[in-house]
């Protein structure tokens, strides 16, 4: 079968049957991989991205340059898309799950994974719970979980540990120390991070992106940098209107989430100043100077503005077009999925 194909060409199996007789007959014919029904988007999704999908830097070949499979537990989107794009960058298989209870669902089904990277603060279920549920369920494989987190103080570092996680890194990333907890090889980061902005005074704090910081959290990989800037210019226009709302519907948790995601992915993207403000405000919170927390939010949106504007003459910019083209076809997939799921439910009201 395989010598009717081209190299670029590809066969997935999909069959009705989940039996080991059709995976080994699957692999005798030197296909793809394989898929049993009912076939779900999150199953269609992997064998796209394990079959035609590789991020920049990665060599020719079958499979990812590291084989590491990671399981990403992360709620925020633009942070997703920071771990994902530049663990991929490293050659690793990443999975993401937005939530605690998303990511053990998950892994009830699928535990063969290297190393769980774990946010702390998320919605449904938080870190702590899902690491709790993942030691204590017997039918999933004991796998080594990395907490994540803004919040760098010692108390939630042992309360991390306490849960049952083996390692920490705070936000925002610093790759080295990112990479060196996967043990991952730090040599082959991006040249431009050598030398930490931080110890070697290349940052301005006087500016509203420290380009060069922001850089350096994204492991010097300017492409996926940038497509990060877009994310955060598309995605944060309404978070003061939004965080006004959660405000007024009494809505703590979320709004304590809010500004401590913000404050990891300024840090990320190298918004000092927003960042500084986001843990005056977590300060304000914790001590219940609820005026004083208020009267932060007009410098807030302020700050928010300055930092979009400062994105935005970057946007039509070469280094942004071929991050957008390299994902281009991941992005094609997910809206080919969204028209699909359109035309299904079309079809179904049509028989009904």
């Amino acid at each position: 079968m395989s010598k009717l194909l081209a190299k670029s060409q590809k066969i997935v199996l999909m069959t009705n049957y989940d039996r080991d007789d059709v995976i080994t007959k699957a692999i005798d014919h030197e296909l793809a991989g394989f898929l049993a029904k009912p076939i779900t988007k999150s199953s269609l999704y992997d064998i796209m991205v394990e079959n035609f999908y590789r991020p920049e830097g990665e060599p020719n070949g079958n499979g990812y340059r590291n084989s590491i499979r990671i399981l990403l537990v992360e709620d925020n989107q633009v942070n997703q898309q920071i771990g994902k794009e530049m663990l991929e960058f490293e050659g690793c298989h990443v999975i993401i799950a937005s939530n605690g209870l998303e990511a053990y669902e998950y892994l009830k089904s699928e535990d063969d994974f290297d190393y769980i990277l774990m946010d702390l603060q998320m919605p449904v279920m938080d870190g702590y719970e899902c690491a709790d549920k993942i030691f204590s369920d017997r039918f999933i494989r004991p796998i080594p979980i990395i907490a994540m987190s803004a919040d760098t103080s010692t108390e939630i570092q042992r309360k991390a540990n306490n849960h049952h996680m083996t390692g920490f890194v705070t936000k925002p990333i610093d790759p080295y120390k990112l990479y060196e907890a996967l043990g991952l090889d730090t040599t082959t980061l991006n040249k431009h991070n050598r030398n930490s902005p931080l110890e070697n005074g290349l940052s301005d704090s006087e500016t509203i992106i420290d380009r060069k910081k922001g850089l350096y959290h994204h492991g010097g990989h300017e492409s996926v940098y940038n497509s990060v800037l877009i994310n955060f210019y598309n995605k944060y226009e309404d978070f003061t209107k939004r965080l006004s709302m959660c405000l007024d519907e009494k809505d703590d948790e979320t709004v304590d989430r809010m500004i401590h995601s913000l404050k990891g992915l300024s840090g990320n993207i190298g918004a000092r100043k927003l960042q500084g403000l986001c843990e005056e405000m977590e300060d304000l919170r914790a001590k219940g100077l609820e005026k004083e927390f208020m009267d932060t939010l007009e410098p807030l949106s302020v700050l928010i503005d300055q930092v979009r504007l400062d994105i935005k003459p970057h946007i039509n910019k070469s280094p942004i077009q071929v991050m957008e083209k390299s994902a281009g076809t991941e992005t094609k997939f997910i809206t080919s999925m969204i028209e699909l799921e359109k035309y299904a439910k079309k079809k179904k009201n049509h028989k009904v």
